[in-house]
């Protein structure tokens, strides 16, 4: 997933207007993370090389992620997953719910120079238990992470063997970047004097990280107890002028002891020095590599029920403060093998130079605002506004019934299959590349069809201040109901609807009137049919005929039919009045008879 710091990088260029192909909306992390609302990137910041099953300590604020509901409080729905979705086994190590959570990480493949991870959260019926051994290993009896970096307590993450601090014991820098230890020694220690792990005679191994700035004198104590040679213990030490390290184990039952050194620790160098016991054989390693075995066939009881001092940094009674700085420290009730070490050495990434950064919160998209449904045969096209967050990536537009669907990375998006007069409820959608899709825009209805055709054979009938208007209902109602008509004369002037043919105009003033009629359905009005003229005047009303070629005004339409029993007079094929010619011959008839008649008048005088 291509991304700047922070922020998801949106890398297709959107184009507006666009038709997409109908396809299911893809998933976010398919099987992963469907149903996580929330995530977080960590970007690591690698100086070192390439690093394998990296055990990486990263810091995130869940402070008011617990309290915004958006984390649950055990922290059960907190996942981490790599840039291709490949989920990461980790480990809550400490301050859950608060500003510095501490989380181990392993992560499989951390490049050289900058990557990133993503923490997942907001899923409410997840859950996990924490265990560190998805991470450590198995067996764990004891675990120092040393990630306080402050504090009194030195806190086992596994037991109950919490060592407290006393003295000058002070906190430094670790073993890598992030990471903490502890210091000073030589006037103070780490201790708890009731009891201590009790490993018995059977297989374990203990291991820690430590920085020695020399390793001269008696015993250099790392971990462990000693009092006497009579009473069972053991310890994790660094001894003689020969940086020799040695994995001391007691009895009382014997009243000696067997001790196995080696030499090859370096002064002033971050190691990991390990003792492990397995079927009596024992052996210590440095990084996770075999120096030599002894004290075969020893298996002394190193039970140590209240006996003490439990020690770090003295780990003998009386004896010599450890020089140096000690770090990352594990117990466990099993013989890890050379291999197990080696990797927790190379995984837990001593002397590399590493860091991690939590970006901004991310979130699921919200939801579009869907503003229009245009409707036009079997198609719709869906218009919407995008959602302001969640950095969507893609959109998709669902129409019901039929779970008809289109995808696209902007409006308008055109779903296609859509049945003629069946009505659809539609939404759109949005995603983003992490956490899938967002919710679902208010639906928007509509019905699928075209708009109706114009009706036809338009008449008009005058009778004085009203006329009447008959059509004939158009051939292609578009698949669609047609619901009304609509009557528009002098350019909308006068107008009437009705749900059929015929429609009445009624107090109409004295005039010349040219009128269309549309039909309607669910789509929208269709077109207009062709004009029809008429006169509404106190000389008589008079009826020019319709432009639409269909439509021939009847006599009884015109007001001329012979059961009429009105004056107004009937058009002729060519628009003259047959009867208004009439009226004038019979006006120059009559002036004629007047004019013989006084004529004659006057012969007579």
């Amino acid at each position: 997933m291509a991304r700047r710091r922070s922020e998801i990088v949106v890398s297709a260029l959107l184009s507006c207007g666009a038709l997409f192909v109908a396809a299911p909306a893809r998933a976010a992390c398919p099987g992963t993370f469907d149903g996580w609302s929330y995530a977080t990137p960590i970007d690591f910041d690698n100086k070192s090389a390439a690093q394998t099953n990296h055990l990486a300590l990263v810091t995130i604020d869940t402070s008011n992620l617990v309290e915004a509901s958006k984390l649950k409080a055990d922290g059960g729905d907190l996942r981490f997953a790599d840039s291709s979705c490949n989920e990461l086994d980790a480990w809550v190590d400490s301050g859950l719910g608060t500003a510095s959570t501490k989380v181990w990480v392993k992560v499989a493949s951390l490049p050289a120079g900058a990557s990133t991870i993503y923490a997942f959260y907001g899923k409410a019926n997840a859950t996990r238990t924490n265990d560190p051994s998805r991470l450590f290993g198995g067996n764990l009896v004891a675990l120092y992470t040393f990630t306080e970096g402050s504090g009194a307590t030195l806190k086992d993450h596994v037991g109950t063997f919490d060592l407290a601090l006393s003295g000058t014991v002070a906190w430094t820098s670790g073993f890598r970047t992030g990471t903490s230890a502890l210091n000073g020694f030589a006037a103070g220690r780490a201790m708890r004097t009731d009891t201590m792990p009790a490993l018995g005679s059977a297989d374990f191994t203990a291991f820690s990280v430590v920085l020695p700035n020399t390793v001269d004198g008696s015993t250099h104590g790392i971990i462990g107890n000693y009092n006497d040679d009579n009473v069972p213990g053991w310890s994790l030490k660094l001894q003689g002028d020969d940086n020799r390290n040695g994995f001391m184990l007691l009895t009382s039952d014997e009243h000696g002891w067997c001790q196995q050194e080696y030499p090859g620790v370096e002064s002033g160098v971050w190691s990991m020095l390990a003792g492990r016991r397995a079927s009596g054989l024992h052996t210590g390693l440095i990084n996770g590599v075999a120096q030599g075995t002894g004290c075969e066939d020893d298996v002394r009881d190193v039970s140590t029920g209240a006996l003490g001092p439990w020690e770090l940094g003295h780990a003998y009674d009386g004896g010599d403060a450890f020089d140096g700085n000690i770090a990352f420290t594990a117990i466990y009730s099993s013989a890890r093998s050379d291999a197990d070490l080696l990797a927790l050495h190379d995984a837990l990434g001593i002397g590399t130079n590493i860091t991690s950064t939590a970006g901004a919160e991310l979130g699921k998209p919200g939801a579009p605002t869907l503003t229009n449904v245009d409707v036009s045969g079997s198609e719709a096209q869906l218009t919407f506004t995008p959602p302001t967050t969640g950095n969507p990536t893609s959109y998709t537009a669902t129409c019901n019934p039929g779970a008809l669907t289109a995808t696209g990375s902007a409006s308008p998006l055109m779903v296609s299959g859509l049945t003629a007069g069946t009505p659809y409820s539609c939404t759109v959608h949005a995603s983003n590349d992490l956490l899938g899709d967002g919710p679902e825009s208010t639906p928007v209805s509509s019905e699928a069809g075209d708009l109706p055709g114009a009706p036809t054979k338009l008449t008009a009938q005058v009778n004085g201040k009203t006329a009447t208007l008959s059509f004939v209902a158009p051939a292609n109602d578009g698949g669609l109901a047609i619901t009304s008509y609509s009557v528009s004369c002098q350019d909308g002037a006068v107008t009437e609807t009705g749900p059929s043919s015929p429609i009445a105009l009624e107090n109409l003033v004295a005039g010349a009137y040219s009128c269309t009629v549309a039909a309607k359905n669910a789509k929208g009005v269709g077109p207009k049919s062709g004009a029809v003229s008429f006169t509404i005047g106190s000389s008589g009303p008079s009826t020019e005929p319709s432009s639409d070629p269909a439509s021939t005004p009847s006599p009884d339409a015109a007001g001329g039919g012979a059961d009429s029993g009105c004056s107004v007079p009937a058009f002729n094929a060519r628009g003259s009045s047959t009867s208004g010619a009439l009226m004038v011959l019979a006006g120059v008839l009559a002036t004629l008879v007047r004019r013989r008649r006084s004529r004659a008048d006057s012969n007579r005088a």
